[in-house]
């Protein structure tokens, strides 16, 4: 492990994605809570969505947390165990991941559901394709062969997950 950080900074801002992506990638949980959770008196109670959630998932980690109460988090991660919940004070985490352990099949399927739903619903080509049909304008071949390729991802996934008969 190595620090990409000093004094607060992203020293070679594409050493510390490469490190954060391969870090989430080998992680079987991942900590995602709504943005400012503990800064009631700065959010006013508003709840957003973090980016963290996106990238938990897209490393195929289970999520543990508080997802935030809000719309984007609804129409996003809409799928059974999209985050387990975790208050932010629990003292009980280690027991809630030894009883997660325990389910293998549903450990499989948490972290199956998140790289597929990320696979197929939130890469950026998905937010540029809406805008670019908002205002009606053709999908580049560059586009169409992303969202194919990102298929081909998908598929690869789902065969590696069918169950052995």
């Amino acid at each position: 492990m190595y620090d990409t950080f000093k004094t607060l900074m992203v020293r070679d801002y594409n050493e510390h994605r490469n490190l954060y992506r391969n870090i989430v990638k080998r992680s079987r949980y991942f900590i995602a809570y709504k943005p400012k959770f503990d800064l009631l008196n700065v959010t006013g109670g508003q709840e957003e969505l973090n980016p963290r959630f996106f990238e938990g998932a897209a490393g195929g980690a289970v999520l543990l947390g508080v997802p935030p109460n809000c719309d984007a988090f609804s129409q996003n991660f809409d799928w059974t165990d999209a985050v387990i919940y975790v208050p932010e004070n629990a003292t009980n985490t280690p027991d809630i991941i030894a009883q997660l352990d325990l389910q293998p099949e549903r450990l499989n399927k948490i972290s199956t559901d998140n790289v597929l739903n990320s696979l197929l619903r939130h890469d950026w080509v998905y937010r540029w394709e809406k805008i670019l049909d908002t205002v009606n304008i053709p999908h580049s071949p560059g586009m169409i062969q992303r969202k194919a390729k990102l298929r081909q991802l998908a598929e690869i996934v789902i065969e590696k997950n069918k169950p052995i008969n």
